[in-house]
């Protein structure tokens, strides 16, 4: 997985096609509280996955690797492969995404286990339903510092949310007083916070970090419930702002209520998924769907069981897109990332459903 964030890395730094304008925010009416976020890349493609509970599992290709069993259920949206998500809910309603973030330096190692940058996010999804444990995993665990450039937003159930940077090998958040403003984009926060308080908005074409930044704040501040109607609908409101020709992924979690929405470029119908619909018992078998499905709606129905020639598919598909902007992705490491969900165990001691 080091030669994923390398990878990773590169793309962002020679494709003209793929620049970073992920956006994240939280937006909190009432007893609602909605997570959204924007994945903007080169390519689509991904699987989401129903993730189980009492799964052992151990780091993978980083020295010292963390092992942890997951606490909690989780859907993630995954783009390398199964046990890899780039964004997820759990069954607590925590919510995670991931945002570039140029100047990102993780720690050197030291005494705490590492893993790369996707397994963090599964990590949290596995074993947080608060924001403060997911700061305080900081002191027990270490992202490792090849991991491709990026911060996170992360939301719970009580609308607490939290940025998360890494600069200079120490995390940096900003939390409750310190967060006037539950938005992010591909910039510091401190910077962005700094910007928005000159008050000076960029023009509506503008899809930079700043202009971004901006139009979600905007929305975020002057929302009247009366004059906007429902609050899932402005939350969708505040994801069309911030999208270009190169979002790919639209996300709108529910966090109280633990409803996953999407859209994705190639299907505009708006999917959700009810997370107390699904079995999370490690004894059943991990589910996915195809995130492009054409399907509309309520997605339980349509999901099938994991398989390896799935993962694998998928993998190929992300080395085949990227390859020709970052040379070869060795088949070695399609496999490995392909074949790790057969590392990881069930443990069979609590399997309710």
């Amino acid at each position: 997985m080091k030669r994923l964030s390398t990878l990773l890395l590169l793309v962002f730094l020679f494709s003209h096609e793929s620049l970073p304008q992920c956006t994240s925010f939280c937006f909190v009416s009432g007893d609602t509280v909605l997570f959204g976020n924007t994945l903007d890349w080169m390519t689509g493609e991904g699987l989401i996955v129903v993730n189980k509970r009492n799964v052992s599992k151990t780091a993978i290709a980083v020295s010292n690797p963390v092992k942890w069993t997951s606490k909690f259920g989780s859907i993630s949206f995954n783009q390398w492969g199964c046990e890899f998500p780039c964004r997820g809910m759990n069954e607590t309603g925590l919510a995670i995404g991931e945002m570039t973030l140029p100047g990102t330096k993780f720690p050197e190692p030291d005494v705490r286990p590492s893993l790369n940058l996707e397994q963090w996010i599964q990590y949290q999804l596995d074993n947080s339903a608060t924001v403060e444990e997911v700061i305080a995993s900081d002191e027990v665990l270490r992202l490792d510092p090849t991991a491709y450039s990026s911060h996170f937003f992360v939301a719970d159930s009580s609308g607490n949310c939290v940025t998360m940077e890494w600069m200079n090998g120490r995390l940096v958040y900003h939390t409750k007083e310190s967060l006037p403003v539950k938005v992010i984009t591909n910039s510091t926060y401190e910077s962005l916070i700094e910007f928005y308080a000159q008050k000076t908005p960029h023009p509506e074409d503008d899809y930079c970090t700043f202009a971004r930044f901006y139009r979600a704040a905007n929305m975020l501040e002057n929302y009247n419930s009366s004059m906007n109607g429902h609050a899932l609908k402005y939350g969708w409101d505040i994801l069309s702002s911030v999208t270009s020709d190169h979002t790919k992924w639209m996300l709108l979690f529910d966090v109280k209520n633990r409803i996953a929405y999407f859209k994705t470029d190639t299907n505009d119908n708006i999917r959700f998924a009810y997370l107390k619909s699904y079995n999370f018992s490690c004894a059943s078998p991990v589910k996915i769907l195809d995130v492009n499905a054409n399907v509309s709606g309520d997605i339980h129905e349509y999901f099938i069981d994991y398989s390896f020639e799935s993962n694998l598919e998928l993998i190929k598909k992300m080395a085949d897109i990227c390859g020709p902007v970052t040379g070869i992705v060795p088949e070695s490491f399609v496999q490995s990332s392909a074949a790790y969900p057969e590392t990881t165990g069930c443990n069979q001691g609590n399997n309710k459903k």
